[in-house]
């Protein structure tokens, strides 16, 4: 009977039976599985170097409404939004590193934005948004927390499958874009460290379900970080194919601490993917 080697790590670092080394998680990953807002940003394409589209997204059906937050090259500017429904859409992904994953939720149509000048759109996100649930109702218009994407010529950033980037990038016959708002910094960057990735603190190790002889297996762990550091879900994003596995490194993640991530200077709800791979030896 061979004795299994835990290797963990979060992209670049690595568990050995000696020593545990962590690194940044340089590749993105897909948004939290638990609601904090209740209305996502979904993807935006460019029809034109003014016009651009995009979807909102939900776990649930739902009507929404509020405004986004935008940062451009040329300032920043507000767009409202809604009321509309979303509806059941099915969107492919993948990253130039070959991984891909297929996202099944409920988002709203493909809306356009215009600017008066050309811009090139930094980042976007929900700032504040309502739902007709009866679990968001109570909140009200819902403050949302900045969403912070990577550079977008990354090898590592989500792209829409080649066969949908159309629905993106054409303006469909009489559609009238809405405008852009121009508005004051929403956010800022004037401090030492504006933006960081969530990071792990203090990395448990799985405890190996099984004795003896098993094959190499990854399990790859989706944990959600709030801003003061707490752990709210950690789910499974990608399986070993041996659930006792994944079961070790969901317990190992969820056990775990982790520094929040940053955006505009102040720390924000962010995820981190968690990689544990099992080596008999």
């Amino acid at each position: 009977m061979s004795r299994p080697m835990l290797l963990c790590a979060a992209f670049a670092g690595y568990l050995s039976a000696l020593a545990l080394t962590n690194a940044r998680a340089a590749e993105p990953t897909p948004a939290p599985s638990i609601e904090l807002c209740p209305v996502y940003d979904g993807y935006m394409g460019q029809v034109s170097p003014s016009v651009y589209s995009f979807d909102l997204t939900a776990q649930s059906a739902r009507t929404v409404h509020g405004n986004l937050a935008i940062e451009t090259d040329r300032g920043w500017f507000r767009l409202p939004f809604g009321p509309f429904a979303l509806t059941s859409a099915t969107r492919h992904f993948a990253n130039l590193m070959g991984t891909s994953f297929t996202d099944t939720n409920f988002r709203s149509p493909i809306m356009y934005v215009n600017f008066e000048h050309p811009v090139t759109i930094l980042n976007w996100w929900v700032e504040r948004g309502a739902a007709d649930l009866t679990d968001w109702t109570s909140a009200g218009l819902f403050t949302c927390y900045p969403n912070v994407r990577s550079d977008p010529n990354s090898k590592y950033n989500w792209r829409i499958a080649a066969s949908e980037s159309n629905l993106y990038t054409q303006l469909p016959a009489g559609t009238r874009p809405m405008t852009a708002i121009a508005a004051p910094p929403i956010e800022k960057t004037d401090c030492a460290k504006p933006f960081a990735d969530a990071t792990i603190d203090k990395q448990v190790s799985p405890t190996y379900p099984f004795s003896g002889a098993m094959p190499v297996s990854t399990s790859q762990i989706k944990v959600t970080i709030m801003p003061d550091g707490r752990i709210v879900d950690a789910k499974v994003f990608k399986s070993s194919g041996i659930e006792a596995f994944d079961i070790a490194a969901m317990d190992a993640a969820a056990r775990s601490t982790y520094h929040p991530k940053i955006a505009y200077c102040r720390p924000t709800i962010g995820v981190y993917l968690f990689k544990v791979t099992y080596v008999p030896r």
